[in-house]
């Protein structure tokens, strides 16, 4: 599983739970570009949030147990 949880400046904050998909190893991703912190889900959906908005970012993850 992997959960991301963006605090923003206002001290606003929005969790990004990892649901999984089915097939594989899916889970949400983060990544850093052009000035943005480009959040992916496992089923494709894509959340670009502006970096001068994000005060930090926390990503939790959890190895699957088999």
């Amino acid at each position: 599983m992997s959960d991301i949880t963006v605090i923003y400046k206002d001290g606003k904050q929005e969790t990004f739970e990892d649901k999984g998909a089915p097939g594989g190893s899916y889970s949400n991703r983060v990544k850093y570009e052009g000035g943005f912190a480009i959040i992916k889900d496992a089923y494709g959906k894509v959340t670009s949030i502006p970096a001068e908005r994000i005060a930090r970012v926390i990503h939790e993850t959890a190895r699957r147990g088999f």
